[in-house]
């Protein structure tokens, strides 16, 4: 890290070009707090919901199924190559369904493999459902990082700071809720619930985005 560091501090960067604006204003230049408070929901949640399932993973994989030596740890390994294979394929789905439409559908594919996840009583079960949960959530953060830009414009950096610190911050605060709802319930599976929560907790923050898009 120092010695990127050290590189990036001497490597000449250029200045981006400006254009002078003349055109009408944008819908991006209109959002206000209502669509930035829906965005850092989305960004808070997502992060959070991914943590929550990969950091869980393991230990719920453990529980569910009889294993023989400790296979059991290579849950999150699974979710991860979901969540790796899904961000690669996005650029080519995108190309023919609507980001609205792939953003839908990623949560809805990452609630179903979390629900067979949790019921799954098999490792091959197990690792295939937290697999299609990662690749559900693969096309969601870069969707929802288009849409800052898209709604905000030039100001998108400057809300983008307080998004991407939400986005920390949900990260940093699912994955312990997880542990202390199944500590006070003493199941685990219902500690999980709250990633699964999350998946549906996105989907009506989208629809109400989508809702605000069409009043502009």
């Amino acid at each position: 890290c120092v010695a990127l560091a050290i590189v990036l501090l001497r490597m000449p960067f250029g200045k981006p070009p400006h254009e002078k604006d003349s055109g009408p204003a944008v819908p991006g230049k209109q959002a206000g707090l209502w669509v930035a408070t829906l965005l850092g929901i989305l960004f808070f949640v997502y992060v959070g919901t991914e943590n929550g399932i990969s950091y869980w993973a393991p230990a719920h994989a453990q529980r569910a199924a009889a294993w023989v030596g400790n296979a059991w740890t290579l849950a999150p390994m699974f979710f991860f190559a979901g969540l790796l294979g899904g961000r690669g394929l996005a650029a080519a789905v995108l190309f023919r369904l609507s980001e609205t439409a792939v953003a839908v559908g990623g949560a809805l594919l990452a609630a179903a493999g979390e629900l067979v996840f949790l019921a799954a009583r098999s490792r091959t079960v197990l690792f295939s459902s937290v697999f299609f949960a990662g690749l559900g959530l693969a096309s969601l953060y870069p969707i929802f990082i288009a849409w800052l830009s898209k709604w905000f414009g030039a100001r998108a950096r400057k809300v983008g700071g307080v998004l991407f610190a939400l986005a920390a911050g949900g990260g940093a605060v699912m994955p312990p809720l997880v542990g202390v709802v199944s500590r006070s319930t003493g199941s685990l599976r219902l500690g999980l619930l709250v990633p699964l929560a999350g998946c549906f907790l996105m989907l009506v923050a989208v629809a109400l985005l989508q809702r605000e898009k069409r009043s502009f």
